[in-house]
């Protein structure tokens, strides 16, 4: 079925894409990380300037930098425990909004280093997001 004008034929796929950009959530801001316990991460954000109450769930994605093996999530929070961190790794994080339309732009990264661990296992980070360039631009 298609939808026909004076100047042109439009499929109800065309449609669907134009009425859906209109309603996609934007990237989640100011993404930040925070210890949570003793080898728990949290990373918490916040709700995207662009259509923020159309926002369903966000998803997550992290992975040591330059490693090819990446950890994804799904919340509809807007925080998440990252654990079983490893010392002396520095790791990135994105995050993206999403809902049944579809789903945003991945965030700025974070990039953080986990330094170590005290006597009681309680792990250390601190931020390596001046450190690194934007690794994630293969998400989409």
């Amino acid at each position: 079925m298609c939808f026909n004008s004076a100047s042109h034929t439009e499929s109800p796929f065309g449609l669907m894409r134009i009425l859906s950009a209109a309603v996609l959530p934007g990237p989640p801001t100011n993404i930040q990380y925070r210890r949570e316990g003793g080898n728990d991460l949290q990373i918490s954000w916040d709700t995207p300037q662009k259509n923020p109450k159309v926002v369903q769930w966000y998803k997550i994605f992290w992975r040591p930098v330059g490693s090819r093996v990446m950890f994804r999530n799904h919340t509809k929070q807007r925080s998440i425990s990252l654990h079983d961190l490893e010392p002396g790794t520095t790791y990135e994080v994105v995050v993206k909004a999403g809902n049944h339309y579809g789903i945003s732009l991945h965030s700025e990264p974070l990039l953080f280093t986990v330094t170590g661990k005290d006597d009681r296992g309680n792990i250390f980070a601190e931020s390596a997001s001046c450190k690194f360039p934007r690794l994630f631009l293969f998400i989409q």
